[in-house]
């Protein structure tokens, strides 16, 4: 699809290539829809009646995908094919119930998630509904708890959801029966912690309510709960904070809505974020919940960047002198880095154990500590007791101080 598309058939095949979708953007709409100012509905520029096959194959479109739903119509024009479209359609894949998706710092993860994935709930029919196939359930009828660190975090991210709601026009026009005419005066709740749209049932829940860790949730029963950045440096630096965070993390899934067992289906939980410490709120979920599909990307992913367009090489580079460390849990999703950790996990190897030796197979790291250790009288050996705590410290005591053989190991 060029920027100008002068035949409607041209158009509406050129909706179903993926290439031409990554131009589908809103200054592209803007010359092929047209918002009626009398109706508020949609129409292909030129034509008279509102509805016509274009607009229902661009709907149709949205509705079924996320990706371009977050491009054509709320305007993020800024996702590619190559990094964003996979996540968007693994956020959209039902089942799994449970996702996990860890992205680098500045990828884009917040603007689709807890942005764009609220909005692209809320519109699907009842008929053909993406996140809920085997129920007939309107988006409308969802009740979407939306966390994050904070409760100011989750509700500028709820802000940006309403704005949609309010001020995007192709939105309006496409999917009227989910918006209000005057929001705050027509619905019952639209404030900076809740929004609730027209919707068939009075349900005890808000459509989308902001919570940060830590926030009260008894007798909230979502049907799909949205974890965005639930933890940062904060965190990081406090095992009682980064605790908190796990043990809300936990407490929200017995909250979460049930459906009848014969459907098949349970609500949702998106849980979206970057590695902020080695053993924080997503280890602990990739160690112990494999009910959680879950996605780790890094900054770099076969040795090329996932998002040439925002971090080529060079800016890579620029990363990791800037964060040090902190590079590697913050771009690269990863704790192996041996800076992060007492261990450097490249050295260590597997062995056998024949009465009371060890077995394994020598490196030129042994020669160089046998080489050390002649150096040094025996009697300069460092005696550990049973049971001492391996870490950084006792290793460095061991090779620089004295010999291997003084350090007792327990098995059992």
């Amino acid at each position: 699809m060029t920027a100008s598309i002068d035949k409607f058939t041209d158009f509406i095949d050129a909706m179903d290539d993926e290439e031409a979708i990554e131009k589908l953007t809103p200054p592209t709409l803007q010359r092929e829809v047209v918002v009626d100012s009398k109706t508020g509905l949609p129409r292909q520029a030129g034509a008279t009646l509102p509805e016509g096959e274009f607009i229902k194959r661009l709907k149709l479109r949205c509705e079924g995908d996320l990706h371009v739903f977050a491009k054509a119509i709320i305007g993020r024009d800024y996702l590619t094919k190559s990094l964003h479209l996979p996540i968007c359609h693994f956020l959209q894949e039902v089942p799994p119930f449970r996702k996990l998706l860890l992205l680098p710092r500045d990828h884009a993860k917040t603007s689709i998630v807890a942005h764009c994935l609220p909005a692209h709930i809320v519109i699907q029919p009842a008929d053909r509904n993406i996140y809920f196939p085997r129920i007939n359930f309107a988006g409308t009828e969802n009740r979407i708890l939306l966390a994050g660190e904070t409760e100011g975090m989750a509700s500028r991210n709820l802000r940006v959801v309403q704005s949609i709601f309010e001020g995007n026009q192709l939105f309006r026009a496409f999917w009227p029966h989910c918006c209000w005419e005057k929001s705050r005066r027509q619905s019952k709740k639209w404030n900076n912690l809740e929004m609730i749209v027209p919707r068939e049932t009075e349900w005890p829940d808000s459509t989308v309510r902001a919570i940060g860790v830590g926030g009260a949730i008894t007798g909230a029963r979502p049907t799909v709960l949205i974890k965005d950045d639930l933890i940062s440096i904060e965190a990081a630096n406090s095992e009682v904070v980064m605790q908190t965070a796990i043990d809300w993390h936990i407490a929200s899934r017995a909250l979460m809505e049930e459906y009848e067992k014969d459907s098949g289906m349970e609500a949702l939980e998106f849980i979206i974020g970057t590695r902020w410490a080695v053993w924080d709120l997503y280890q602990y979920i990739l160690d112990n919940d494999p009910t959680v599909e879950h996605r780790v990307m890094s900054i770099i992913m076969d040795e090329h960047p996932i998002w040439p367009e925002r971090f080529n090489q060079e800016r890579v580079e620029q990363l990791k002198n800037e964060f040090g460390s902190m590079f590697w849990l913050l771009y690269m999703n990863s704790a192996a880095n041996p800076d992060l950790t007492d261990f450097d996990i490249d050295k260590i190897r597997s062995y056998e154990l024949q009465g009371e030796q060890l077995i394994f197979e020598s490196t030129e790291d042994d020669a160089l500590l046998e080489k050390k250790w002649e150096k040094q009288p025996l009697e300069q050996g460092v005696r550990l007791p049973e049971g001492t705590r391996w870490n950084k410290h006792t290793w460095d005591a061991l090779i620089g101080r004295g010999r291997g053989e003084y350090f007792r190991v327990k098995y059992g």
